[in-house]
């Protein structure tokens, strides 16, 4: 597993307070080192392009939202410009895999679980949160705000666009 997100075992064990072995449902924390670049890449993306076919009404910025990456990518790794894309088109879109601590730590919000270790995580089931939609809100940032997907708040509230004032229903881990 170390390997596989670039990190050591070492490093593993010891951000989860690891003594000896681990269960196979265990939830871990994975450390992983900070990017050489400032900025944008403060994400680790796949090595291997997932390949999209464009639908009807998809523009650059909308599978930017669907898929919780920057847009400037999307038209960096496609040699697109600008916002438009052909319907039927297959784009390549590197899906993020782990966000890179930053170098100033945030202050917890109140919605900011403060974890220890693996062991003070909850198991107990979804929990339902109703959102209010702010006005420069997207689907990602609000995915990421309660740690779920774009594609799980699509499907829960079977919506294909978000404007202010939308409330959305959330399931949280």
């Amino acid at each position: 597993m170390a390997r596989q997100y670039h990190t050591t075992p070492h490093a593993i064990a010891q951000v989860n307070d690891l003594h000896g072995e681990i269960d196979a449902d265990s939830k871990l924390i994975i450390p992983v080192a900070p990017s050489k670049k400032a900025g944008i890449s403060d994400v680790a993306y796949s090595k291997r392009p997932t390949i999209y076919k464009v639908r009807k009404g998809d523009t650059v910025n909308s599978i930017a939202d669907d898929f919780g990456v920057p847009a400037e990518k999307i038209r960096r790794w496609n040699r697109l410009k600008g916002n438009a894309v052909r319907s039927g088109s297959s784009i390549r879109i590197y899906r993020p895999t782990a966000m890179v601590a930053e170098a100033s730590p945030k202050p917890a919000s109140a919605n900011t679980p403060k974890l220890k270790n693996a062991s003070s995580l909850q198991t107990s089931g979804p929990r339902l949160v109703h959102h209010k939609v702010k006005a420069g809100e997207t689907l990602f940032s609000i995915a990421n705000r309660y740690n779920t997907t774009v594609a799980a708040l699509r499907r829960d509230n079977k919506i294909s666009s978000l404007k202010a004032g939308d409330v959305l229903v959330i399931r949280t881990p």
